[in-house]
């Protein structure tokens, strides 16, 4: 299979197999290069080149199930037989394999990366980050045909094998044994001597004294211990391929060496599936969970699938803003619920949470984290950015007015490229209450710079110890 280098117009290159990938993109992005209708007609064999058209409508329509799940937007534009395609991402990243309008047939599939992947690697940062987040965020899957670009487009494995190693160094910690039962001989009677095989060699004299029994003994060399050290080299096997990437190998290099040191003793046992028993350890019912993630993606072909890219936003948001918080006169809440009362009808929202809340003595901020593309459209103008901006707004104001304060504060933070802030403020001129709105634009990034970690300091020192700025 060749190899090439496609380019998304934000001009990241990343290797795809060229024959199995129909197109590449970035989440979040509206403004992606055309496919015209030379490309579309090397793409669509076999179509009425008259009524190209036609055939993308078909072609759309054969795949809205799937580019629904991966939340893609397509547009036509022109006319016959000047046509062109565009598509929009959204906030999911994954892959979904495309029919052909001409056939049915298998084209290709859509790919959409991480979009601070910059397209090096498709997803070791995203690996790195949920590692430093201590977070798992597991694909959602579609029944489909499998992607005709198989392991080029798969959810990261080489993330699986660290989570499993991680449970794997906790479950060591455990001792975890079980009875064994063993042959043994003994030189005298035992309630578990098997008569049988003793009345079989006892005409011997020298087997007079020997008693054949099973002792049930308390041992590592159980089933299912040695089924965990089965999978952990299997999971060792993955980290060490030459397509893991570096930052996720070799951060974990010396805790892997040290596991299989340590249990070296251990017999590796085959196994397709573990079987999760109530009287497990917790520590060993997460291993063997995290072990049937790790052997499901092993053994299935993969479908469509999809990962919500903006949950880890809002992990991200939380973890460097709770770290800073932590050093300013002020108490963090995650994920914090207010609930309603009385009666509410079926479609009545029965609780807000906003993604944290900030207070101090004299005030409360709330913070919410919206993975949109608001920053990297800043010099854009658009109905959608303007409705979906607006519903940002009104829902921080909602957080907001459950302050008792008089002027009251709301964070909304966006994915950016660089760190950013802007201010504003609503004013009630009838009562003189205030609303402060910040919106903030956060790079979302692996490893976290030490000056945007020094802005965002700066900026809720601000908030928090006004006087002090």
């Amino acid at each position: 299979m060749s190899f090439v280098q496609l380019s998304s117009s934000q001009g990241s290159r990343i290797p795809v197999a060229s024959q199995d990938v129909f197109f590449t993109a970035p989440c979040l992005s509206d403004n992606l290069q055309q496919l015209s209708k030379t490309r579309l007609y090397s793409t669509f064999k076999g179509i009425d080149r008259r009524y190209l058209s036609q055939s993308i409508h078909k072609f759309l329509k054969y795949n809205q199930r799937c580019l629904n799940f991966l939340d893609i937007s397509a547009t036509i534009s022109g006319i016959d037989p000047e046509v062109a395609l565009s598509f929009a991402t959204g906030r999911y990243i994954g892959a979904i394999p495309l029919r052909s309008p001409a056939n049915g047939k298998q084209v290709g599939d859509f790919l959409v990366y991480p979009r601070f992947s910059g397209g090096k690697t498709l997803f070791a940062q995203m690996t790195r980050m949920l590692i430093m987040l201590q977070e798992h965020i597991e694909p959602e899957y579609l029944d489909t045909i499998p992607l005709a670009s198989g392991g080029v487009v798969r959810p990261p494995h080489y993330f699986d094998a660290v989570k499993y190693c991680e449970a794997y160094h906790l479950a060591v910690k455990e001792n975890w044994v079980k009875f064994r039962s063993q042959p043994r001989v003994h030189p005298y009677p035992k309630a578990s001597t098997n008569w049988q095989r003793y009345a079989e060699k006892e005409h011997d004299s020298r087997n007079k004294l020997l008693y054949p029994s099973r002792d049930n003994m308390l041992s590592h060399q159980h089933v299912e211990w040695q089924q965990c050290r089965y999978v952990f080299e299997l999971a060792k096997r993955v980290l060490d391929d030459t397509s893991t990437p570096a930052s996720v190998r070799y951060p974990i290099r010396d805790l892997v060496h040290a596991l299989s040191i340590k249990t070296q003793h251990i017999v590796p046992v085959a196994v397709e599936k573990f079987v999760v028993h109530a009287a497990d350890p917790p520590t060993i019912k997460r291993l063997k969970e995290q072990g049937n993630v790790f052997l499901f993606r092993t053994s299935q072909e993969t479908g469509a699938w999809r990962i919500d890219i903006a949950a880890l936003f809002e992990k991200y948001v939380q973890h460097i803003l709770g770290g800073i918080v932590r050093e300013l006169p002020a108490t963090f809440h995650r994920n914090p619920r207010f609930t309603s009362r009385g009666f509410l009808p079926s479609w009545g929202l029965r609780y807000l949470e906003p993604d944290a809340l900030i207070e101090t003595q004299d005030m409360s901020i709330a913070v919410d984290a919206k993975y949109k593309a608001h920053f990297y459209s800043r010099n854009q103008t658009s109905t959608t950015l303007r409705e979906t901006h607006r519903e940002d707004l009104h829902q921080m104001l909602a957080y907001c007015s459950f302050s008792s304060a008089k002027d009251k504060a709301g964070m909304l933070f966006y994915p950016a490229d660089s760190f950013s802030s802007q201010a504003f403020h609503y004013t009630n001129q009838y009562n003189g209450t205030r609303n402060e709105i910040i919106i903030v634009g956060l790079p979302f990034e692996a490893e976290i710079k030490p000056e945007t970690r020094q802005s965002l300091w700066s900026l809720m020192n601000g908030l928090i110890k006004p006087e002090a700025s």
